[in-house]
């Protein structure tokens, strides 16, 4: 929907006709035969180096150790990124809920949220642990405000009401054709 004119805002609200689908739809229809999809996390990267894609969506985490350690010159553009939040839970009735308790705490404390992004650049949850991360580390994480500005917060609940209407048509879209140029699976 982004590629199509669709302000970020107004993606869902605009998916949630007929009208958008049949948008969205057509417009991947319309780049399909350009589109190489990939099947594990490590992919985009491979991707990239052997040239076989110019550009490619990816797990910002996944790009982090070929950018910092590698010193591979991909760039991450933000702008219309997808976020998601991971969550913590512990089942009810848990026999040891004072341990699961602490290590909640322990987790998502500024502390452990700053020191986690030494490692892998997935976000702190928390703001008050931008101020113990670097600037170079910063430009990585999707949830620094610049790299915020345009981006599109994944909504469990509507794609739980409208996934087994979109999936079939989705699988069938991207479907690999006879001539092997694209290689589909459910993420990309």
């Amino acid at each position: 929907m982004i590629a199509d004119g669709v302000a970020v805002k107004d993606v869902y609200s605009v998916l949630s006709g007929q009208e958008g689908l049949e948008r969205a739809f057509s417009r991947l229809e319309s780049i399909k035969s350009e589109i190489v999809w990939w099947q594990r996390g490590s992919e985009p990267a491979s991707l990239l180096d052997s040239g076989a894609v110019s550009m490619t969506s990816a797990w910002n985490g996944r790009l982090y150790r070929p950018i910092v350690e590698e010193n591979k010159d991909y760039v991450i553009v933000w702008d219309g990124q997808i976020w998601d939040i991971d969550l913590f839970a512990i089942p009810k009735g848990s026999r040891r809920l004072p341990a699961a308790l602490s290590f909640i705490k322990y987790a998502t404390s500024t502390d452990s949220l700053a020191e986690w992004t030494k490692y892998i650049s997935y976000g702190p949850t928390c703001k008050s642990s931008a101020g113990l991360i670097s600037e170079n580390t910063a430009a990585l994480l999707p949830t620094t405000e610049a790299n915020m500005t345009n981006a599109l917060r994944v909504e469990s609940q509507w794609w739980a009401e409208n996934i087994e209407t979109i999936m079939p048509r989705f699988e069938q879209l991207t479907r690999p054709d006879d001539s092997g140029s694209s290689s589909r699976d459910e993420r990309f």
